[in-house]
Order: C-alpha cells, then sequence, then structure tokens
C-alpha cells in the first residue's frame, strides 16, 4: 500500500464549492458522466436469441453485445456536456448498462465468457437542481430545504456464467444461472444531507459523504490498482401456457456479492453556516470538513433488473406482446408485436415511461435491436443497441 492513512479535518478555510455543497457536484459529473460508451438497447426485452441446440446438432455458438443507457432528467449528451443546456425534467435515476459475451450451448446447458460495464445513479431532484444551476449560472433554489442525496453504484468485470435449463413439463422451463465475477473498477456509496438557501446569499446545511473507490473525487488520492471478485446468480422462467401463449419472468442479478479486498474509501462530514457567493457566482464557505480516508473491504450488491413479459399469437404471422420492466427506481410497461414473415421476424414495442420505440429483426441465426426515445440521438433520453449471432455446430 503506497498511501499512507488520511485523517483530516478543516476548519474556517475558504472553499470553492461547486454545486451540491463541496464535492455534490463532482460526485454527480463523475459518478453519471463518466466517458462510457452510449450505445444501448433494452437489456432485458432484447437479451439474445436464446436459441438451444436441436438433437442433430450438438453445439451452438452465441456472440451477443448489449447496451442500455438511460436518463430521466435530461438527453444523454447534455450529461456529456457536463449538463450544459436546458433545465432538467423531473427525475432521480440515470444507468448504462453494457454486457458481451460469447455463449457456448450444449443441449440443457450454456456456458459463457462475458465482460460487463454497469453505472447505476440515484438521486435526489435538489441535488440535481443544484448541480445543475451550477453549471450554467443559473439561479440556486432559494428560501427551501434542500434534501442531498447521491447512490452510486458502478462495476467492470469480466467472468464466466453456467446456466441449465430444466424442462418440469406442461410447457414450463425453468432457467438459473451462476456467474462468477472477477472486477477491477468501483464506485459504491453515498452522498447524503440537508442544505438551506435562506436568501440566495448563504447555504446551511450538512453533508456525509460514504463511498469506496477507484478515483478519489475529494482528497485527489493517486488512483491504485484494485481487484475484486464474488458471484451473482439469474433465474429466468418460460412457460408456455397454450398453443399461442406464453409468460416469462427474468430476474438478473437476482442475487449478488462482489467483495473488494483493501479497497479505497473515504468517509467525510461536512457542515457550515455561512455559504456565500464570490464575484463569478460560486459558492465559497466558512465550513467544517471532517473524514477520514484509508482502506477497507467492501461487499457490494449490484442492481437487480426485472422483466415480465407475456406474449400471444394473433395469427399465423401475428404476435402481440406486454411487458413490465424494472430497474431500481425505474419502472416501465412494455407494448409490442412480432410479425412472422418467412424466416424472418419484424418486432418493435413502446415503453410508456422512457417514452422509447424499439426496433428489431430476429433470424434464426442473428439479431439487430435498436432503442430511442427520439429521432434526434442528441436529444434521446434512452439509447439501445442489441446485436447477436449464433452459429450451430
Amino acid at each position: 500500500m503506497s498511501l499512507n492513512r488520511y485523517n483530516f479535518a478543516i476548519l474556517g478555510q475558504q472553499h470553492r464549492l461547486a454545486g451540491a455543497f463541496f464535492i455534490g457536484r463532482h460526485l454527480i459529473l463523475k459518478f453519471i458522466m463518466r466517458k462510457t460508451h452510449f450505445l444501448a438497447i433494452p437489456l432485458l426485452a432484447a437479451s439474445g436469441l436464446n436459441i438451444h441446440a436441436e438433437p442433430n446438432s450438438q453445439f451452438v455458438i452465441q456472440v451477443n453485445a448489449e447496451s442500455l443507457n438511460y436518463s430521466e432528467s435530461m438527453p444523454i449528451k447534455q450529461f456529456m456536456d457536463e449538463l450544459k443546456g436546458p433545465k432538467p425534467d423531473s427525475g432521480d435515476i440515470a444507468f448504462t448498462f453494457n454486457h458481451a459475451e460469447i455463449n457456448l450451448s450444449w443441449r440443457n446447458i450454456n456456458v459463457s465468457l462475458f465482460q460487463r460495464l454497469d453505472y447505476l445513479l440515484e438521486y435526489s431532484e435538489d441535488t440535481f437542481a443544484i448541480a445543475y444551476a451550477d453549471e450554467n449560472d443559473t439561479a440556486y433554489p432559494i428560501d427551501q430545504p434542500l434534501s442531498i442525496n447521491i447512490e452510486a453504484n458502478h462495476i467492470e468485470a469480466q467472468g464466466i456464467g453456467v446456466s441449465y435449463d430444466f424442462n418440469l413439463g406442461h410447457g414450463l422451463t425453468i432457467t438459473p444461472g451462476l456467474n462468477y465475477l472477477q472486477a477491477d473498477a468501483l464506485t459504491d456509496g453515498y452522498l447524503s444531507g440537508n442544505l438551506y438557501t435562506p436568501d440566495g446569499e448563504e447555504i446551511i446545511g450538512e453533508l456525509n459523504l460514504d463511498y469506496a473507490y477507484q478515483e478519489d473525487l475529494l482528497l485527489g488520492r493517486p488512483q491504485e490498482s484494485i481487484d475484486g471478485s464474488g458471484f451473482s446468480a439469474d433465474i429466468f422462467a418460460l412457460w408456455q401456457w397454450s398453443a399461442k401463449g406464453a409468460i416469462s419472468f427474468n430476474i438478473k442479478d437476482a442475487w449478488s456479492r462482489i467483495t473488494w479486498q483493501d479497497v479505497t474509501y473515504t468517509t467525510a462530514s461536512a457542515s457550515t453556516d455561512n455559504l456565500s457567493f464570490d464575484s463569478q457566482g460560486h459558492l465559497e464557505a466558512a465550513s467544517f470538513l471532517s473524514g477520514r480516508a484509508w482502506y477497507r473491504n467492501q461487499h457490494q450488491k449490484l442492481p437487480q433488473k426485472t422483466a415480465l413479459q407475456t406474449s400471444y399469437q394473433l395469427s399465423d404471422n401475428l404476435q402481440a406482446t406486454l411487458g413490465y420492466e424494472s430497474i431500481a427506481s425505474y419502472h416501465d410497461l412494455r407494448i409490442g408485436g412480432q410479425w412472422h414473415w418467412h424466416a424472418f421476424t419484424l418486432e418493435g414495442g413502446y415503453r410508456w415511461h422512457a417514452q422509447a420505440f424499439d426496433l428489431g429483426l430476429r433470424h434464426q441465426y442473428f439479431q439487430l435491436k435498436i432503442t430511442s426515445d427520439s429521432s434526434d440521438r442528441e436529444s434521446a433520453k434512452m439509447l439501445g443497441l442489441n446485436i447477436t449471432l449464433a452459429v450451430p455446430l
């Protein structure tokens, strides 16, 4: 360990604060606007072809790359541009989930090698309002209590997964899966507290921070290599209840536990009774900041991603679908349909909460699907892409 222990206490110094008091703005910008690749398509509704080997085919190799990105408060590009632009809409969540894998299926057994990048941010609207005002040089909320809360959950990992299809009869198939993850990037923690702006000239309040990370946002600690490992479990169920109707249920990361040994972390408490603005409109504080930065063991729990879908065959060529999806505080209903034409299937759908359309083309050996809530990429709050190729051997 190359870093000495930090125990720090600062009293009465002038600190330039941008956004949500001390590091609030930095946490928002760092947690949400990391330069990850915003590709995107529904991770749950477009989860591959689910091709299984026929008796005359020993193996099926399937390659899948998919991503889902969503920003409830503003377009994704505006996040990338440090919140510069129109005022944010109501919202409290943003995320990007990216997954690539090579899967080998033999009869009922599926084995996959995968790489994933997940980033989930949940925040209060007050927190976002302060960060937006700072980045756009607009007025801060005045004469009202502000609830500050940011929770981040980020991981970059690779690993191996194993699942098995249990055919229980009566059209019911249950597929449990277990994944081993080896991870090398982490942000897991929160910033919370309360602020008050009595007259726009000062801010009164206190904040508490507790998070583990690869990159420090508060003290500028040298970035260190970290590693964690653990397991996650998935569950998928399909019930073909009639010749025309089916119901499926899928929970990704239904259970998870990633253990990080000697990972860098920071805890801090900040309080002030007199925050003012400098000549350039930035916050300055006569304040008290205390905390600790060191190493600890961290147990990370990954957010669950749930999907429930029912489908019904309206005719030989037309199928209707209705589904529900949830990721943390994001909940959505999806209505869609599929049209079968020879060896191809054209599918589309609409998500009510995200107001996003998806369109896809599927074949026995490939799938391409895109999702967006806007024809203008710069205005999109949801973007998606799913590509799957399958080769029977």
